[in-house]
């Protein structure tokens, strides 16, 4: 069992967010280990994989958090999470 925890919190070093979900009288957040996301925001979690970097956008809707593909820049990450957010209030 203990291996298993610790191949967990390696997996979490590898960009893996722990989240857990928290209902509020104003509006649904969700909470990782480092923020709170409101609904309908957008970001990218930096992976560090060996001595690169790479980010992974993500866009909330206050009940899923929808992740896109891996980018070499922070700045295609924002770009790519900002179309996953306009295709999903789209639809």
């Amino acid at each position: 069992m203990a291996a298993g925890r610790h191949r967990l919190s390696r997996l979490h070093g590898l960009g893996q967010a722990i989240q857990l979900h928290l209902k509020t009288s104003s509006s649904k957040k969700l909470i990782t280990q480092n923020s709170i996301m409101n609904k309908n925001e957008i970001g990218v979690k930096l992976i560090a994989h060996g001595v690169d970097s790479y980010f992974r956008p993500w866009y909330f809707d206050g009940k899923i958090v929808f992740w896109g593909p891996v980018e070499q820049t922070r700045s295609k990450g924002i770009e790519q999470a900002q179309a996953i957010r306009n295709f999903h209030l789209k639809n």
